[in-house]
């Protein structure tokens, strides 16, 4: 990205904040050597090898939201994601810089180079730490996507890992809340507010004629003494 101004981080509401180059590099998921590194400055390039995975450092906060926020200001984000997204790649048509004032080819050369060190770089902790793998894992215990491993909450995968074993036995599970919340930390998944304190209702519950099952167990060298409602899944006696 190119900015004339100094002292300030590139705004997308501002004509003279640019995307004039984007590098990246293509990688087997447990390789940090390459196979390819591409360049792309708004000319015709080699076609995109199709990855099944795209890393980058924050690219979701700020990078790519600065390339779509330009697009759409320009009246081309849907061409876009027509052309571009999950399709061979020849051009990338956002920006282009017609006149580079005082960078010369070379400088802009050693600027692509900066960027695929940044992106190898990327791949080297993705590889170090073993990330892609560790989803894959909670992807195949948790029966989700890769992408569903990683962007989606933790409660979601525990959901899905219960009702997929509920299956196994026969059991049919809703996981639809009728009172549902969203926020925005947590996309996908329902946060509800914690209830503080404790409470014992067994009395009244015993009172009122619930069906109660006793729950007994140890902890800490302690007995743990409880009690679920036997309530035959309707909704109305849970």
């Amino acid at each position: 990205m190119y900015s004339s101004k100094t002292g300030e981080m590139l705004n997308v509401k501002y004509d003279e904040d640019k995307v004039f180059m984007i590098c990246m590099i293509v990688h087997w998921k447990d390789d940090s050597e390459p196979l390819k590194q591409i360049c792309l400055v708004d000319v015709e390039t080699a076609s995109e090898p199709d990855p099944d995975i795209y890393v980058g450092f924050n690219n979701s906060q700020y990078n790519w939201w600065f390339i779509v926020e330009k697009a759409n200001k320009l009246g081309v984000l849907e061409w876009m994601f027509n052309h571009i997204s999950f399709k061979p790649l020849r051009c990338v048509a956002i920006d282009g810089i017609k006149e580079l004032d005082s960078i010369s080819a070379k400088q802009i050369r050693e600027v692509a180079k900066y960027y695929i060190i940044d992106a190898l770089s990327c791949q080297r902790l993705i590889v170090k730490y073993n990330a892609i793998n560790k989803y894959r894992g909670v992807a195949f215990v948790a029966f989700l996507s890769l992408f569903d491993a990683h962007y989606f909450a933790g409660g979601m995968k525990v959901c899905n890992l219960l009702s997929a074993s509920a299956w196994q036995r026969g059991i049919l599970t809703n996981m639809i809340s009728r009172q549902q919340t969203k926020t925005r930390k947590y996309p996908e998944a329902y946060i509800f507010p914690p209830v503080k304190g404790l409470e014992n209702k067994y009395p009244s519950l015993r009172d009122s004629g619930k069906k109660l099952h006793e729950i007994n167990f140890k902890f800490n060298s302690n007995n743990i003494l409880a009690w679920s409602i036997k309530h035959n899944n309707i909704p109305e006696e849970k």
